[in-house]
């Protein structure tokens, strides 16, 4: 057999079995990249696609929306309905305050009202530790129990002495007794007699102890003096509360403030040049420092017969005929005394908040507008139309004056959207 090396030629037999032996060096056509492909270049594509329809749409992080309008809600114009005789300025009062204590000192276990609860007159609102007033009420009912079973027990006895006594009385009568029976018989009656008397005495004195011991037991239990609203809590849980307050670390003196928010007064100073320009009666319009574009109907209810003779001016409280919730004690508040004749109401009338109509949008039944918040947020409000004159239109609730709203935006706006304004030219 002859060696084919040795004819210098190969077979093509062999020759095809060494290219199949070959390393493909070409990375785009291995089947494992090729597979990648397929799946990371939808996924980019996808991304992208997202990427770019929430910049579109504002959603990006800090990315904000310009708008390309706005509009300013104008505040409502006041009319006064008469002449202003003088206007001065003081502080919203409760007329009935009370700062409520315990009558008794003790630790405080119980608080049942906040900051802003509503409490009638009588109801419970704050309770002291009382275990020992509790059992000094038990031990008087337990005396009370044992004096009555004793008294009713006597009476049993009595019972049976004076049937024994009229027994006795009739043998005797009779002939059939003696002295001396019937006399033991008497004084066994009368004897049962006293020792009745005596816890009956006795008992009279339990529930005098009982009394006193429920009445201790109330000083425990703090109870509202009047109706009214809690404006703030003086003790916490835990806390020592007394009649006197030693202050620091020590005890509390008062528990709860309480104010009646529905009787309110305007204390202010007038200069005594101008006291004679007032009587009692006289109709005013009370503002707020608070909310400034809203008036109250007032009239002067007392002016205190003394002058201050440092600032030379007199206390006028003025009294407020409707009072409104948002109405605090202590906020700042200028009153305005109006001519006589001037009628309070009167004095209030006013015309709501107007808007630009083209900022007013439409959702279905919904009407509401787009309110630029402080920090560049987009709020949705809805708002309550009135009457509609010259491109403005008057909002009867949801806006009180001075806000911005969007009239336009580069791109649609949704509820708590980051804004910036446009630019001022």
């Amino acid at each position: 057999m002859s060696n084919p090396v040795e004819g210098g030629s190969v077979p093509r037999s062999s020759e095809a079995d060494l290219g199949r032996l070959r390393i493909d060096r070409d990375p785009v056509r291995g089947p494992s990249v090729r597979r990648w492909l397929v799946i990371v270049v939808p996924i980019l594509i996808l991304a992208g696609a997202g990427l770019f329809l929430r910049a579109r749409a504002g959603l990006l992080p800090g990315m904000r929306v310009r708008l390309l309008e706005t509009a300013v809600v104008l505040r409502p114009a006041v009319a006064s309905g008469g002449r202003d005789e003088l206007t001065a300025n003081g502080y919203v009062q409760a007329r009935r305050s009370a700062a409520v204590s315990a009558e008794i000192t003790g630790r405080l276990q119980r608080l049942l009202v906040e900051e802003g609860s509503r409490v009638e007159r009588g109801e419970l609102i704050a309770e002291l530790a009382s275990s020992d007033l509790r059992a000094r009420v038990a031990t008087a009912q337990s005396q009370i129990g044992v004096r009555t079973a004793a008294i009713e027990e006597a009476r049993a006895e009595r019972t049976d002495a004076e049937n024994e006594l009229g027994r006795q009385k009739t043998l005797l009568e009779r002939g059939l007794g003696t002295q001396a029976a019937f006399d033991g018989a008497q004084a066994r009656r009368d004897v049962i007699v006293a020792r009745i008397a005596t816890a009956t005495e006795q008992l009279t004195a339990a529930h005098a102890d009982l009394d006193l011991a429920r009445a201790e037991l109330a000083k425990a239990q703090i109870r509202a003096p009047f109706t009214g609203t809690v404006l703030r809590k003086n003790a916490e849980v835990g806390e020592m509360v007394s009649t006197v307050s030693l202050g620091g670390s020590g005890s509390r003196g008062a528990i709860v403030t309480i104010a009646d928010l529905d009787s309110l007064d305007v204390e202010v100073d007038v200069n005594e040049a101008y006291i004679g320009r007032l009587k009692l009666g006289q109709p005013a319009r009370v503002t707020t420092d608070a909310y400034p574009d809203t008036s109250f109907a007032a009239r002067v209810r007392q002016i205190v017969p003394t002058s201050d003779r440092q600032k030379a001016t007199v206390l006028v409280k003025a009294e407020i005929l409707a009072p409104d919730s948002r109405l605090l004690p202590d906020m700042g508040a200028k009153v305005t005394f109006l001519a006589a004749g001037t009628t309070a109401a009167a004095s209030v009338e006013r015309r709501g908040p107007t808007l630009a109509d083209n900022a007013i949008q439409h959702a279905g039944a919904e009407t509401f507008v787009w309110l630029v918040g402080p920090e560049g947020r987009i709020e949705r409000r809805t708002v309550e139309l009135g009457a509609g004159v010259n491109g403005r239109v008057q909002v009867a609730k949801g806006l009180v004056g001075g806000e911005t709203v969007a009239v336009r935006a580069a791109r649609p706006l949704r509820d708590g959207l980051k804004v910036s304004l446009p630019e001022s030219r």
